[in-house]
């Protein structure tokens, strides 16, 4: 595993965790191409940037901000011991997604001003809203507008294996759509006259688009119903090219009427005549709309506020931390801001009521008796039971960032926080009244337990570090696997060139063959017709009058030849 604290040399190092596989085929995923320019961006704002796909997810080296962005994949936060900081970037399918897992994270950013503050009301986890974005230094408008296009109406993507009704009405009434993506043939008739290409590669997509008239959009249902659109629309519009799209409130706040909507087929009819009709003005008002996505929508200005989020939250770690130290040391949490208050209210409570019941404390203890006016007889089982329910639900109630920073506190406020503030501690049970301990035998076997709970809590961490070395040694190992695997493609192509060229070889040999057969059979032709014309000479006439008039002349010869020997 790489070495990303030496590699980064002192930079911040992001972590960008996309749902594309680790396959040769990931460059023609989406989640690569908006993954990557997000890095480039980041980049440029000077952290040290790694891409991970969702085979490397759980290969955990050093980082000090994971940049989840959550699709159709599902990750949920290790928690490693580095206090590094857990975004989730919601583009999409928000209906796979439950509040639990939304709850893991220190911040998580909505692609949807709508769903976001749904999801707001829900969680206790920070949200922001974080629109889809494009690469503004590809995709921008064509600086010569009034060439003539190539294209009328295009459409870019796959299938899906299901029915993308923007197509399938394009074609029943008579648009003339071309499509870039694959697997139409089952949901396309004579798909031919309508797909150019399987595949659109991304840095070829601008120049397509400003090379078109009109594009066809649709999305997801959950995304249409919770407000999030699809990154094609600002792409599409950052190259200056009108969109067709299914109809989404949002679209109208976002793009006003410089965008044409459709609820169903009748309507998606209209707006297609409408498009056509008034597609000068149309046109023009799609143009107007550059310099508000360079400047709201671009990858550009999504870095600096994702960079200026994971800041917030540093700021807001550190502040749950100072709260907690000063909740130790100064004023027991009375005058605390914050979502902290009620858990320091709650634990001077328990605090309190402990300090009655007999329990060794520190010279605090009559100050703490006479703040409560009471003695051990005022507490009860039930009573300690409550205060220690009251704590435990408030700190359940507290994000991952505000339950870590109790890790400062120190002394007998620490030792009580870990005995009986935390969920799973040990607390006073459920028994029937007839059969419960009392309160002071119950403080007093904690105490009594204690040098061995923390044996217990050393067996266990190191447990926890055998398993953690287990998940690094098979991490590496799979990652491994991957390189071999990825050498086996390698040898594969290789293998396929090398057949690529047998099959030419031996192409040009059989062609080769046919010429030499060609030939053969004609000089066999050629024989057998001099073989007839020297039959039919042999069978005529004057032939046999030669072969007799010359007979006495050869016999001549060949006395005469005999004479001279």
């Amino acid at each position: 595993m790489e070495d990303r604290r030496k590699a980064a040399d002192g930079k911040e190092i992001w972590v960008i965790k996309a749902g594309f596989p680790d396959t040769p085929a990931k460059k023609n995923w989406s989640d690569y191409v908006f993954a990557h320019s997000l890095k480039k961006y980041l980049e440029r704002l000077g952290h040290y940037v790694v891409v991970e796909s969702c085979d490397e997810w759980f290969n955990e080296a050093a980082a000090d901000v994971v940049v989840v962005l959550r699709g159709t994949k599902r990750y949920i936060p290790d928690r490693a011991p580095d206090g590094r900081i857990y975004i989730m970037w919601n583009l999409s399918h928000p209906s796979q997604i439950t509040d639990e897992e939304y709850s893991a994270y220190d911040l998580v950013c909505i692609g949807s001003a709508s769903f976001g503050k749904k999801v707001r009301d829900r969680i206790r986890v920070p949200v922001k809203i974080l629109l889809i974005c494009a690469d503004t230094e590809i995709f921008y408008p064509d600086s010569d507008s009034g060439r003539e296009k190539e294209y009328d109406w295009v459409f870019v993507g796959n299938s899906r294996h299901m029915e993308r009704k923007c197509v399938t009405w394009s074609i029943e009434h008579g648009i003339p759509l071309k499509v870039w993506g694959a697997d139409w043939e089952k949901f396309m008739p004579d798909s031919t006259k309508y797909v150019v290409a399987e595949n659109m590669p991304n840095d070829e997509l601008p120049e397509l688009y400003r090379n078109a008239k009109v594009t066809v959009c649709d999305h997801y249902e959950d995304m249409i119903e919770n407000g999030f659109i699809n990154t094609r629309i600002l792409e599409a519009f950052a190259c200056g090219l009108p969109v067709l799209s299914d109809d989404s409130g949002v679209l109208k706040e976002m793009f006003g009427d410089a965008i044409l909507c459709y609820r169903d087929e009748a309507e998606f009819v209209e707006q297609a005549e409408k498009m056509t009709r008034e597609y000068a003005a149309v046109k023009e008002k799609v143009q107007k709309l550059w310099p508000v996505i360079d400047e709201k929508y671009s990858f550009r200005a999504c870095a600096r506020q994702l960079d200026g989020f994971a800041r917030e939250v540093r700021e807001y770690r550190e502040s749950c931390r100072a709260q907690v130290r000063t909740f130790a040391g100064v004023d027991r949490g009375e005058n605390a801001p914050g979502t902290l208050a009620q858990v320091f209210q709650n634990f001077c409570e328990l605090f309190q009521a402990l300090a009655l019941t007999g329990l060794e404390l520190p010279e605090d203890n009559t100050r703490e008796k006479e703040q409560r006016g009471g003695s051990a007889q005022d507490i009860s089982y039930d009573h300690l039971t409550e205060l220690l329910q009251n704590l435990r639900e408030a700190y359940r109630q507290l994000t991952w960032i505000e339950q870590q920073a109790f890790q400062e506190l120190q002394g007998r406020e620490r030792l009580l926080f870990e005995l009986f503030a935390r969920p799973g501690a040990g607390a006073p049970g459920a028994e029937s009244d007839t059969c419960r301990p009392s309160v002071y035998e119950e403080l007093e076997k904690v105490k009594n337990n204690l040098e061995g709970a923390k044996d217990e809590l050393e067996k266990l961490k190191s447990e926890k570090d055998e398993l953690y070395h287990k998940l690094r040694v098979t991490a590496g190992e799979k990652s491994a696997l991957n390189q071999k695997l990825k050498r086996a493609y390698q040898e594969k192509s290789e293998i396929n060139q090398k057949l690529q060229l047998t099959y030419q070889e031996k192409s040009e040999i059989n062609r080769k063959l046919q010429i030499t057969y060609k030939e053969k059979y004609d000089r066999g032709l050629k024989i057998k017709s001099l073989e007839k014309e020297l039959a039919s000479v042999k069978a005529s006439r004057t032939y046999r009058l030669a072969r007799i008039i010359g007979f006495p002349v050869r016999f001549l010869r060949k006395i005469m030849k005999r004479a001279k020997e």
